[in-house]
């Protein structure tokens, strides 16, 4: 069954986006939200008021995951990653081909500046590659299995 989002749960879920990632919240004017039994969407204003919705599978781009904490998804991260402004972590060559693999990233060494504890967007010369678990140093990786890739590098 799905839940349109209005008012406070609306917020809490625009505010996760804007404050965890610096994003604008003007990004978000045209979203519609709306809830599922394990997974938060976004789509247009207009779809969620569509006569079809109540009916569809979906209507939208799955967009959080209230697992208790909110962990943003793949697709939604690629989709407005770009306009984040903190919390996401560039990497080099060699550990964005162990992210992709699967790998978790082990940053202690080097520890980027803004940068908090949480869910932070991974990104390989400027492209999103995905999302981790950042906490004290090391990157628990979060690529869902589907987009793992195994390149032998020269």
């Amino acid at each position: 069954m799905k839940k349109i989002l209005h008012g406070k749960e609306r917020e809490e879920a625009l505010l996760y986006f804007c404050e965890r990632f610096g994003i604008s919240r003007d990004l978000f004017s045209e979203l519609g939200l709306f809830q599922t039994e394990r997974k938060i969407y976004a789509g247009t204003s207009v779809s969620l008021q569509d006569p079809l919705f109540p009916s569809s599978e979906t209507a939208g781009l799955a967009f959080l995951r209230p697992n208790g904490v909110l962990k943003p998804t793949t697709d939604f991260l690629q989709l407005v990653g770009k306009h984040a402004r903190k919390n996401f972590i560039e990497l080099s060559r060699d550990d964005a081909v162990r992210y992709i693999h699967g790998e978790d990233i082990d940053l202690s060494k080097k520890i980027p500046e803004n940068v908090a504890a949480g869910y932070v967007i991974v990104k390989y010369k400027g492209y999103i590659l995905g999302c981790a678990n950042f906490k004290e140093g090391n990157m628990k990786n979060q690529l869902p299995k589907s987009r793992r890739m195994r390149i032998k590098l020269e």
